[in-house]
């Protein structure tokens, strides 16, 4: 089977790391599969290429012109930090009305050359979008994926609402994550829960598993001054609000200082982008260490000198740094709500709770040996359910009706 799937930004996200990992599991199993996504001026390759695809990639070139009218790099769909877009608040809402129409012409054009280049049985677009509504309007059998992004989009961009609907509307089918995320996607779009399937989010366990890593020298590369005697938490996802990444610095004010807690906070962005300046008295900064967009095989190597993980995050998905952690046994402290928390092992607290995500910490910090090795033990067991084999096998079955379908 010939598999075309789109995504709506470059590798440094959720969907895309998902992304890789289903070309190497469908590759393995013999079927074509084309990447297509944008790719912005001078984007950078990390340290984890040799695993990336690159034959398979079919790039949307940026800046586009047409006349006076310039878009220097892809929209977001919703502000926040992104590894290759650095202008958190450039979104399609900031767009001007001259700058999506070329933005949609252009994409369309590429859109077309790759579908009449490769031929694909069938079209996985990630985010109900504009890539989705393209591809709609193309003619083409195509699958959308909810992501919970953009379904915060729908909400904040009134102008691409009628696309959205559109694309949901007009999708064979759609994917979505988490059973919240689906009872979103009908809420918002109004399309039938029959043509809805959950597939949870999976993690790549040939990068995220149990490791005995080096802590001084790693701690050493990454240039953070952490005790040897510390505890060290970490929290993986972007420097946003949506992230929860200020919740985590209003609770480490509420930790006392001798309890030598360290944070690791893995992730593009500024501090600007979280932090309300009229109340920065709120937060504590202190051993606090910020890494930048690093790469997967880094992460998961931090995961393993951390003792646990948090999810503080306000609005989530499936996210996929929870099952990464846990695929490094670390159990995971994660806010009620954000999609996963029934399948986490660790803690579950409520939302917007700086104080209960203080306790959580210091709890889990607290627990006795043969207690915290429990639930390390139980993390590893639970991810289990989650490996890209059960993954794609569900997307096949559901490929594979569709285009069937399609013929008849």
């Amino acid at each position: 089977m010939k598999i075309l799937f789109t995504n709506t930004g470059p590798w440094g996200t959720g969907s895309f790391t998902a992304l890789d990992s289903i070309y190497e599991e469908l590759t393995q199993r013999g079927h074509e599969v084309r990447i297509f996504f944008p790719k912005p001026p001078g984007m950078k390759h990390d340290e984890d290429d040799q695993a990336r695809p690159f034959h398979a990639y079919r790039h949307w070139e940026f800046p586009i012109t047409s006349g006076d009218t310039t878009v220097d790099t892809f929209p977001l769909i919703i502000p926040g930090a992104h590894p290759h877009n650095s202008a958190a608040q450039h979104t399609y809402k900031s767009l001007t009305e001259a700058q999506l129409d070329l933005l949609l012409t252009d994409l369309r054009k590429n859109l077309q050359h790759v579908i009449d280049d490769f031929q694909p049985d069938i079209i996985e677009c990630n985010h109900i979008w504009a890539m989705s509504y393209l591809v709609g309007q193309l003619s083409h059998p195509f699958i959308a994926v909810a992501h919970n992004s953009d379904q915060m989009a729908f909400t904040y961009d009134e102008r691409m609402r009628p696309y959205a609907l559109e694309a949901a509307k007009i999708a064979d089918s759609i994917i979505a994550i988490t059973d919240k995320n689906k009872a979103d996607v009908v809420s918002l779009y109004s399309v039938d829960p029959k043509k809805v399937t959950t597939i949870h989010n999976s993690y790549n366990s040939k990068i995220f598993n149990p490791q005995e890593i080096n802590r001084k020298e790693l701690l050493a590369t990454l240039d953070f001054d952490i005790p040897d005697d510390a505890t060290i938490v970490n929290l993986t996802g972007k420097l946003t609000r949506i992230k929860g990444v200020d919740i985590l610095l209003e609770a480490n004010r509420l930790l006392p200082a001798e309890r030598n807690i360290h944070f690791i906070v893995v992730g593009t962005g500024t501090l600007d982008d979280i932090i309300e300046p009229e109340e920065a008295e709120k937060y504590c900064l202190d051993r606090v260490h910020f890494t930048g967009h690093i790469s997967p095989s880094t992460v998961a190597k931090i995961h393993n000198i951390s003792k646990f993980s948090v999810v503080p995050s306000r609005s989530e998905g499936f996210p996929i740094s929870c099952i990464e952690a846990m695929g490094c046994g670390l159990p995971v402290i994660i806010a009620e709500l954000c999609g996963s928390e029934q399948f986490t092992s660790g803690r579950i607290i409520p939302q917007e709770d700086p104080e209960a995500l203080a306790n959580a910490i210091m709890e889990l910090q607290d627990l006795p040996f043969g207690e915290f090795q429990t639930l390390s033990t139980q993390a590893l067991s639970r991810v289990e359910q989650f490996t890209w084999k059960s993954n794609v096998d569900s997307r096949l079955s559901l490929y594979e009706r569709l285009a069937q379908s399609s013929t008849t």
